[in-house]
């Protein structure tokens, strides 16, 4: 998170220094959805993310958890892995 006013181009050359990226989405609000390579890749680029500074912003980051089937009424039951 605290990606406000910093172009997708500009998140985007500057998270790649912390793992294989093979998703990026930067959302409204000033956050964006990361895919990394494989798990393990994610765990490091959490670890080298948070609290780093990017555009004059400092990072925040989360793990995000996979959404599940809709229950036909546009309603998710998520589904979270163990």
């Amino acid at each position: 998170g605290n990606l406000k006013g910093l172009k997708p181009k500009e998140v985007m050359t500057g998270l790649q220094k912390f793992g294989a990226l093979r998703v990026f989405r930067k959302k409204l609000g000033g956050y964006a959805i990361l895919t990394f390579k494989d798990v393990q890749e994610a765990k490091v680029a959490y670890d080298r993310i948070k609290g780093t500074e990017l555009g004059g912003n400092v990072l925040s980051v989360d793990y995000g958890t996979p959404r599940g089937p809709t229950d036909g009424k546009g309603a998710r039951n998520n589904i979270v892995s163990p």
